[in-house]
């Protein structure tokens, strides 16, 4: 089964490479990225067109799950991924739909778009893997530090980063 997550994120990751008049102007492709036992495929934003009218979607995630039903440890695991490239881009990843589809092949998702919410794309070389240390300070440092990032209003944004230093100094002093 495919677990498919529909995102709000100015991201949108290309095959690293040189830089040329080709690369800058070459559609954007889904790539695979690497992170706690598991590949997870990044969609870019896309565009689709509907009885005239063209609407921009942002980008998502899809991730092969075993089985047959929504396992809770690649779901865990999909929530640090998000958290991780946050964290490592500076930029919001906020999760919007979640949708398991049939089938088999994460390459090739249908569903779980959202309607695009910024204007700006930032396109960033993909790293083939992401790895954090497992520290259960860190991951709840990187999470509200995910929180404040995609925060809209300034005020909740300055408390959840306080939050972060917060959970990262009560991490120090435990280790």
């Amino acid at each position: 089964m495919i677990h498919v997550v529909g995102l709000r994120s100015p991201i949108a990751f290309r095959l690293p490479g040189p830089l040329t008049a080709k690369s800058l102007t070459a559609d954007l492709q889904a790539v695979g990225i690497a992170f706690d036992g598991h590949e997870f495929i990044w969609h870019p934003p896309m565009k689709r067109e509907l009885d005239g009218e063209t609407d921009d979607y942002g980008p998502m995630i899809s991730v092969l799950v075993p089985g047959t039903e929504d396992s809770p440890a690649v779901a865990d695991a999909l929530q640090r991924f998000f958290s991780a490239v946050a964290f490592r881009f500076a930029q919001p990843v906020e999760d919007v739909i979640h949708g398991g589809v049939g089938g088999n092949d994460p390459w090739n998702p249908h569903g779980a778009r959202t309607q695009r919410y910024y204007a700006a794309t930032h396109v960033i070389d993909a790293p083939k893997e992401i790895a954090v240390k497992p520290d259960e300070a860190l991951w709840l440092a990187l999470a509200i530090y995910r929180e404040g990032i995609n925060a809209t209003s300034s005020i909740y944004r300055c408390l959840c980063f306080k939050n972060v230093l917060d959970a990262n100094s009560c991490g120090q002093s435990a280790g």
